[in-house]
This record gives structure tokens, sequence and C-alpha cells, in this order.
């Protein structure tokens, strides 16, 4: 009964939650939540009574002491292939623990015995020391920004998806003044988009903001026209777009000479030049 009400669960999720674990541990329910037993082994040592249950990694999305309450993201270790944003299909669960939710850290990635519902922890979970976990979760970046309107991203270059790119928030923004095209860097963290039912990363601090240098992000290109197959005109590596081309009359092969602009392509996911002028 005391285990019961500590958990309040059924007794069939009661009974799930012994068979998961063994019925060892479950010696009374306030040894179980802190995680030790009163009796010692034969040695004279205090066991830990969560020693032999499976942990997980788990990553603190928000917690709130007020409410009691901090919403975690289950990450089985078996689902782990590579670096990348977490998947949908990991667990989100919202734990009620007024201890936890003064003790833990939003946006800390820990390991944790979970209850097979993922809705209670049980001890005290310690802080993921694995780096390649925990960078699924945390990580630092390095890149250049690209504004949207009074938000924008720091584009990082490679993949096939825009969940790897950095979402600064516009508070950010204007806080710090980041012009556009900027080189930032900082610490990045998971957050889940109801609206996109997807995870991307959000940056939590930025540490360097450094304005871009006119030379980087703009130059002179001069060269032959060159039309491809597909359409697109090209003076040396630099797109020349459509509305540029019917405004001066150009032609394949003739000869130009473009002021060009650094911007970023979305389909190939790379930093590239586009002519604003000829």
């Amino acid at each position: 009964r005391p285990l019961f009400s500590a958990f309040s669960g059924s007794p069939e999720e009661l009974e799930s939650l012994v068979s998961w674990s063994g019925p060892e541990p479950f010696v009374m329910a306030e040894d179980l939540r802190h995680g030790t037993w009163e009796a010692p082994d034969e040695e004279g040592e205090t066991p830990e009574a969560l020693d032999d249950l499976p942990r997980t990694t788990i990553y603190v999305e928000w917690a709130s002491p007020r409410r009691g309450a901090l919403g975690i993201t289950a990450y089985r270790r078996s689902a782990v292939r590579e670096f990348g944003a977490p998947q949908v299909s990991i667990e989100r669960s919202v734990v009620h623990d007024a201890r936890l939710a003064r003790e833990l850290r939003a946006h800390e990635v820990y390991d944790a015995v979970l209850s097979p519902d993922g809705r209670s922890v049980l001890g005290t979970p310690e802080v993921c020391g694995d780096e390649a976990l925990r960078s699924v979760f945390v990580r630092r970046f390095e890149g250049r920004f690209e504004r949207v309107g009074d938000y924008g991203f720091v584009r990082l270059p490679g993949g096939t998806a825009s969940t790897g790119d950095v979402l600064v928030p516009a508070r950010t923004v204007a806080e710090l003044g980041i012009a556009d095209l900027s080189m930032l860097s900082g610490v990045a963290v998971a957050s889940y988009r109801e609206d996109e039912d997807a995870w991307g990363f959000v940056a939590d601090s930025v540490e360097r903001v450094e304005p871009p240098r006119p030379d980087d992000v703009e130059r002179r290109v001069t060269g032959t026209v060159r039309v491809s197959r597909g359409g697109s005109a090209f003076v040396g590596d630099c797109l020349v777009p459509e509305r540029l081309m019917g405004e001066l009359g150009l032609r394949n092969r003739q000869e130009a000479s473009v002021r060009a602009r650094l911007r970023w392509d979305r389909r190939r996911r790379t930093w590239d030049w586009i002519a604003v002028s000829a």
C-alpha cells in the first residue's frame, strides 16, 4: 500500500513496474524514492536500491519549482545511431515531483531510472557523462547568421535537413544587436516545436558575435555569362538572378562584371554567392 500510494498508479501499473525491474529493490516506498536500502549488506555497506535497474538518458526541457513539475524527454540508448537532432519517436512526458523540480536544471542531460510509463523518476538522476549522448540535446555551435525578420538562424552547412540549424530568438537578436551575416558561437539546446511536430535547436547562450566584414560577404566578379541547360545564369561561381538578366538584357557568353553578396542556399545547404547588381 505505501508503494502504491507513492506512485499514485493502478494495481496493474504497480505489478508491471515490479515485474519489469524485479521485486528486490522494492522494499519500502521511501527507501525507493531516495534510492537507498535501510539494511546493510553482508559486507556492512549500504547498497543502492536502484543499482540493478536500467538507466535511461533524459533531457530536462523545462523545470518549474512553483508547479512542482518538470518536462522530460527520454532518449533510449538503443536508439542512438548518429549525431543529430532527436527523433519524434522519443518519449516526452511531464514528471510531477517537487524535489526534482527544484534540483534538476532545465536544458541539462541526466542518466535516470524511469518507471515504465516514463512519468516517474526513481531516486536521484546523475548528470550524463557521455558526451555523444549529451550532444544530441546540448551542443556548441559556430556559424554564420541569416536574419529572417526579427529573428534568424545560424546556418550550419552539410546534411539534407534544417533540423541542424540553430534558431536565434528575436529577443536575443535585439539584445545583442546581431546583424545579418554575422558570425556567432555559443551553446544550443534541443527544443520541440509543437507547430511543426519536430525537434530543432535554439541558441541558449551566444558567447561571440562578430559583425560581417565587407570583404567576407561581398565581392566583385568579372567573367563570361554562362547559362546552364536548366536556365540558370552564372558569372564564375556567382548566380545571376533571372530578374537581373532581364533588366540588363544579358545573354549567354557576354562579358559582365557583377557585385555579389553571400547568401544561404536552402536546397544545397551551403553558403554561395548571388549577384545583386551588374
